[in-house]
C-alpha cells in the first residue's frame, strides 16, 4: 500500500458471465414429518391397489370354482351315507 493513495480499502469487482447462486433452505420438524406424511399415503396407496386386485382375483376363482364344482358319484354316494348315518344317531 502506498503512502499517497487517499482510501484505506480497496474491492476490485469483476463481471463475469458465469455466476452460482447459492440458497439454503431451513425446514422444521413439521414439514419433515409432513413429506414423510405423503410418501406414507402414497405407499399407502399402491398397497391397497395391489392387495384389492389380488382380493378380487381370489374372490372370483373361488366363485367360479363353487360353481362349476364337479362332484363324482362316488362323493355323492359317500354324502348320502353319512348324513343317513347322522340322522339315525
Amino acid at each position: 500500500m502506498r503512502d499517497e493513495d487517499p482510501f484505506v480499502i480497496g474491492i476490485y469487482l469483476r463481471a463475469d458471465q458465469k455466476y452460482s447462486v447459492y440458497s439454503r433452505k431451513v425446514n422444521d420438524i413439521l414439514t419433515f414429518l409432513g413429506d414423510i406424511g405423503g410418501l406414507a399415503e402414497a405407499l399407502l396407496g399402491i398397497g391397497f391397489l395391489i392387495v384389492g386386485f389380488v382380493s378380487q382375483k381370489m374372490f372370483m376363482s373361488k366363485i367360479i370354482r363353487k360353481i362349476y364344482h364337479i362332484r363324482k358319484y362316488e362323493n355323492i354316494e359317500n354324502e348320502t351315507l353319512n348324513r343317513s348315518f347322522s340322522t339315525v344317531g
